[in-house]
């Protein structure tokens, strides 16, 4: 009797019934693409930590270790410096980009001048 009146109603109320499991459909749909796009993700941040070639990464205390959240300032780069065996230090950055631009004043003799408009502004 319960899957009588179950099929009943759905017949009775077909575009109802229709629109209900389209916004199902469509939430399941954008579930899936969210996971997929935050597994992708995380799988590019592994492969680009992996092929960085850094014998150790030192992250903020907080950011769970995120490259984007993680963000140390000047002066723990030069208290990494000071460490015995550590050769170089360096940011992962999103972009590091110099703009050539025409001489300035303070250097005339230059034919052409460097702007660095690095991500933040350190060098290691």
């Amino acid at each position: 009797m319960a899957l009588y009146l179950t099929f009943k109603e759905i017949w009775r109320n077909k575009t109802k019934y229709f629109l209900f499991n389209m916004v199902i459909a469509l939430i399941s749909l954008l579930i899936l693409f969210t996971a997929g796009l935050g597994e992708g993700l995380a799988t590019n941040n592994k492969e680009y930590l992996e092929k960085l070639d850094a014998q150790l990464l030192v992250f903020q205390t907080d950011v769970d270790y995120s490259t984007i959240g993680s963000r140390l300032d000047y002066k723990k780069y030069k208290r990494v410096k000071r460490i015995a065996g550590v050769v170089d230090v360096g940011s992962i950055a999103f972009s590091n980009v110099d703009i050539l631009t025409y001489p300035i004043a303070s250097n005339p003799e230059s034919e052409w001048d460097w702007v660095d408009v690095s991500f933040d502004n350190t060098t290691a």
